[in-house]
């Protein structure tokens, strides 16, 4: 096409027919095909600058063996925002990691806020990012320049990703379809997709986003080359007929006003104006007219609210203000009737009087927030039996308000007890009674108001049971609802807590949540503690002691018993599935009959334990020592047992198929009638190990027994060539049943 001769400045209308300069090898592919493509190599950049990251940090968190240090402040609380937000369960958060994690971790928070504010930056100046200059795309504003940042955010942070991805998790939340992020995943696709499909509909292939921010998509370098103008080179024109700027079926409206500027040598600039930008703005438009036309009707509807407004006050302030003055007298009135009592306690000479007892009680039905505190005081002073009864009785009828107090008062009466050196003194005694009003207290408190305790704190809070004395306590709350109470630290020895809840799904009633309410245990004394038929789901118990605690069929289903003291423990029929107990101590426990599937057991001691019957199927045993256990039936199935110690362990009729016994010590143990289908022997230690009970002295009398026995074929297709310390004898039954070794003969 031959340039247009013409002077220098010349302006004239013309339609937009802009000939586009692609400057990328994607020109041909059409432009909303390009757009879809742009879009999902942004999605690829955002995730993969999160996701690499992260798993990384998590497998350097679970392989390394380096010591763990606390989270960063920075990840916890990023960590805590976003299991909030999509309901996760407090468990799975980490608190502490590695060292490489917590520096990977970081990374991963810090890379798409990165990459997401150059992307914005490039958008905002130059109206491309890198996959839309890739793919020739640039984002311009109706009068051509580059959108700037705040309509860069409108675009893409508030409508392209937020609203979308906002209504999907509305739409999650009220459907009640939480926790499920399956269900969150794909409606958060499907709004994204909706929302891209709405470039579809438009005439000019503007999505809603576009709308939102008053942008358009266009083909890179239309309008922009250097800077404000284009310079056009030697062989190429600007124009061609049948090109538009916005697209088919452009308006009149869509007029722009072309102007050029020529120099020796040819066309040098051509530089592209909305003709609407040229045009006044009328100042009788069809808006004004109608505005005008109304607006005595406005003005009069605006009067009237104003009126009934100033009347609505009028009639409300005169009640307002004596609403404000009955507060005031009953405020006063409450004063006067507490310092009223204040001084029934104090000018009374005889503590034990009834007026003493009954000014006492009156306090505590005075709601005044004062009264805890000198209820409690009386109760740190008085060495009167029938005052601390009394005291006893209004702290309870004061409720779960009380307890903090009552926390407080305790430790100091547990450290004064500790300061005595004798227990026989009347001193002592005296302290160890109020403590015992104490601890009635704090129990009646928790048994009566169990529905409202979920945050209540008895951490460090002294509850054990006296024995002997005239101090006699045991903290009985059978089938009493714990959920949430933290109990960290506390003293809870011989508690009975028989069908008691310390779980409970929060005020989403829905379990496996973030609000769940979970009892903290950890680092509590549980010694002797009778949990019976207990629901400890999820509980933390944490280096917990709980020798010769009682836990019958008790729900410790996830709980983290890590390093916690079970010696002794009893817990027949326990539920404990995916279980955390690495390197807790389960010497001469009975675990009959209970569920250990999936859980965590490594480097945990169970010497002397008996799990006769137990459920440990794909359980994690690494490193952990089951010497002289009876595990007489025990389904370790898909067990990994790599490491373990199971030295003089009773293995009949255990099931070990698929396990990893790779190290793995079986010395001197009963394997009689064991399953070892495709166990993994490497490396396994056999020294003295029993396959057959019918052991003789001599060689030849020995194949003959088991030649009389019928032949199970117990060990057929499992592989002993690689594993250690196989005697003739061994090797004589292990050939005899099916096994594989280079001693047996084909």
């Amino acid at each position: 096409m031959v340039y247009p001769k013409t002077n220098r400045n010349h302006r004239t209308t013309v339609k937009p027919v802009l000939e586009v300069s692609y400057g990328s090898c994607f020109g041909k592919i059409p432009l909303g095909a390009r757009r879809l493509a742009a879009w999902g190599l942004e999605v690829t950049l955002l995730a993969i600058s999160t996701i690499a990251p992260f798993y990384l940090g998590l497998i350097a968190n679970t392989r390394s063996v380096e010591e763990t240090v606390p989270l960063n402040p920075i990840l916890m609380s990023t960590q805590d925002a976003i299991a909030r937000t999509f309901f996760l369960p407090k468990r799975t958060l980490h608190k502490t990691v590695t060292p490489l994690t917590n520096l990977l971790w970081s990374a991963a928070l810090a890379a798409p806020i990165l990459l997401t504010g150059y992307q914005l930056y490039g958008l905002a100046k130059t109206g491309e990012n890198w996959p839309k200059r890739l793919l020739g795309l640039q984002v311009v504003t109706l009068e051509g320049t580059p959108p700037g940042l705040d309509r860069a955010i409108r675009r893409e942070l508030l409508g392209r990703w937020g609203i979308p991805l906002g209504g999907a998790y509305l739409v999650w939340c009220w459907s009640g379809a939480f926790p499920r992020l399956g269900i969150l995943s794909t409606l958060a696709i499907l709004g994204l997709l909706a929302e891209g499909l709405t470039a579809q509909l438009h005439r000019r292939r503007r999505a809603f986003h576009d709308y939102l921010a008053a942008t358009y998509v266009i083909e890179s370098q239309t309008i922009y080359s250097h800077g404000q103008g284009m310079t056009p080179t030697d062989g190429y024109s600007p124009f061609r007929s049948g090109s538009s700027l916005l697209g088919k079926g452009a308006s009149d409206d869509d007029a722009y006003s072309l102007t050029w500027t020529e120099a020796a040598g040819g066309l040098t600039s051509v530089v592209l104006t909305p003709q609407s930008m040229g045009r006044p703005r009328k100042l009788n438009s069809w808006r004004s007219r109608r505005f005008g036309r109304r607006f005595g009707l406005t003005l009069g509807v605006v009067s009237l609210m104003g009126l009934v407004g100033l009347a609505g006050g009028l009639g409300v302030m005169p009640r307002y203000r004596q609403q404000q003055t009955q507060w005031q007298d009953m405020a006063g009135r409450n004063d006067r009737v507490f310092l009223a009592l204040v001084e029934m306690l104090t000018s009374n000479a005889n503590p034990q009087a009834m007026e003493h007892r009954t000014a006492i009680l009156a306090l505590a039905s005075s709601e005044d927030p004062r009264a805890i505190s000198l209820v409690v005081d009386l109760l740190a002073q008085t060495n009167h039996r029938e005052v601390m009864e009394a005291t006893q009785q209004a702290l309870v009828t004061i409720g779960p308000e009380a307890l903090p107090f009552l926390k407080r008062l305790n430790q100091t009466l547990r450290n004064d007890q500790a300061a005595l050196q004798s227990e026989e003194s009347t001193q002592y005694t005296t302290i160890a009674l109020r403590q015992q009003t104490v601890k009635r207290a704090i129990a009646k408190i928790l048994i009566l108001y169990s529905d409202q305790l979920h945050d209540a704190d008895l951490s460090r809070t002294d509850l054990g049971q006296v024995k002997k004395g005239v101090s006699q306590f045991r903290l009985v709350l059978d089938q009493t609802n714990l959920a949430g109470v933290q109990f960290r630290g506390a003293i809870l020895s011989g508690a009975s807590f028989r069908k008691g809840r310390f779980f409970g799904p929060g005020e989403d009633a829905r379990p496996g949540t973030y609000d769940d309410w979970i009892t903290d245990l950890s680092g509590a004394d549980l010694k002797e503690a009778d949990f019976t038929d207990a629901d400890l789901t999820q509980a933390i118990m944490q280096r917990s002691s709980l020798l010769r605690a009682i836990l019958h069929r008790v729900d410790l289903s996830q709980a983290d018993l890590m390093g916690t003291n079970l010696s002794s423990a009893r817990l027949i029929g326990a539920n404990l599935q995916q279980a955390i107990l690495n390197d807790a101590l389960l010497t001469g426990a009975d675990l009959t009959d209970a569920n250990l599937s999936h859980a965590v057991l490594q480097g945990a001691r169970l010497r002397r334990a008996s799990a006769v019957g137990a459920v440990l199927q794909v359980a994690n045993l690494a490193q952990s020592n089951w010497q002289n256990a009876d595990l007489t039936d025990v389904d370790l199935s898909g067990a990994n047992l790599q490491s373990a110690n199971l030295g003089g362990a009773y293995l009949k009729r255990a099931n070990l198929s698929h396990a990893n016994l790779q190290a793995a010590r079986l010395r001197g143990a009963n394997l009689t009638e064991i399953n070892f289908q495709h166990a993994n022997l490497i490396e396994t230690d056999f020294q003295d190990a029993i396959f057959f009970t019918s052991r003789v002295a001599d060689r030849d009398q020995f194949i003959r027994a088991i030649l009389d026995d019928n032949i199970t074929h117990q060990f057929e297709g499992v592989d002993f060539s690689q594993a250690y310390n196989l005697d003739n004898e061994q090797l004589t039954y292990i050939c005899a049943q099916g096994g594989i070794h280079p001693a047996c003969r084909p």
